[in-house]
């Protein structure tokens, strides 16, 4: 590759082939691979309290405490999403085990007490019960409203006496909560990140190859 020192910004390539094009842009998008004799003599001259500052910015290291905080952020956001996606399925669980009267979710049981109910509501029983079953399948108009079942709401009732008995778990989420709650308190800006979150989200999956989708449309 041949510069002149009066067009610096123009080069000539021999041989001028796609190949070599790709690899000059390639060089050209990472700077800190490719430095000019002027660019090695200001690191060395810079004070020795701003070098760190110059090479990271060169690496393109300044941003990396704000990534930081923005993954800490979202890592915050996914675990309490995951503990509350946990929770519902334990719930669901429950509320399954209560209502079947069963003390584990076995398909063959879960099948047994499913296919009681519908052989009294006059519906075919299923072969199998699985995580895709309509529950409702068959049922249609006044056979599809709810009807009181005293049984399943005592056992409601009943866990809920128990719940209230033992509030260890309630304190413990309340105190997790304050803690996440005092964290936003003495860092406003980390819901600013999370706010931000969707918006890097789309950044992220629109640059590709370090290259800015803007500069490329």
């Amino acid at each position: 590759m041949t510069r002149s020192v009066k067009h610096v910004n123009k080069f000539t390539l021999e041989p001028d082939t796609l190949e070599m094009r790709a690899g000059v842009e390639q060089a050209q998008q990472h700077p800190e691979l490719t430095l000019s004799r002027r660019q090695i003599m200001k690191y060395i001259v810079t004070e020795a309290g701003r070098r760190a500052q110059e090479v990271q910015a060169l690496l393109k290291l300044d941003r990396l405490d704000e990534i930081r905080r923005l993954l800490k952020a979202a890592q915050s956001k996914t675990s309490a999403e995951e503990g509350k996606a946990k929770s519902e399925v334990r719930a669901a669980e429950e509320g399954m085990r209560r209502h079947t009267d069963l003390s584990s979710l076995l398909t063959t049981e879960i099948t047994r007490e499913i296919n009681k109910r519908r052989v009294v509501l006059g519906l075919d029983p299923f072969q199998t019960v699985t995580l895709e079953t309509d529950l409702k399948a068959g049922v249609e108009g006044d056979a599809a409203q709810a009807t009181f079942d005293k049984n399943s709401s005592v056992r409601d009732v009943q866990a809920l006496v128990g719940g209230l008995a033992d509030t260890t778990s309630l304190a413990t989420a309340v105190g997790q909560l304050n803690d996440v709650l005092g964290e936003l308190a003495d860092d406003p800006s980390i819901l600013a990140l999370l706010q931000q979150r969707s918006f890097v989200d789309t950044g992220l999956r629109l640059v590709s190859d370090a290259i800015c989708p803007r500069a490329t449309s």
